[in-house]
């Protein structure tokens, strides 16, 4: 899975990889994949023992993988156990998409 900090469109409105811009593992605009630790709270977020910063305007969306969809959710909504990726831009978390754990 890739995730672009940009795209690309064709005239027929359609989105190309070439020319558009990924998200890497590093620098000041990244992106962490992982594990949730617990509920975020103190504005951070733990995943995979890591604490993170939180936005005061954090976006986050809720994956469900069996519909190939995404919706947006809350923070309080993640919890210990979930998946999540993180956008992280100057240090602090900017964007959040988690999937729950399985039961």
């Amino acid at each position: 899975v890739a995730l672009y900090k940009s795209l690309r469109y064709n005239s027929d409105g359609l989105a190309l990889v070439e020319g558009s811009t990924e998200y890497t593992t590093s620098g000041d605009e990244y992106f962490v994949t992982g594990t949730a630790d617990g509920k975020a709270e103190d504005g951070a977020i733990s995943v995979d023992d890591v604490y993170y910063t939180l936005a005061d305007d954090v976006d986050v969306f809720e994956v469900n993988e069996d519909q190939d969809e995404f919706t947006a959710s809350s923070i309080g909504r993640i919890a210990a156990g979930d998946s999540a990726t993180l956008i992280v831009r100057n240090g602090e978390v900017v964007a959040i998409f988690w999937t729950e754990a399985a039961e």
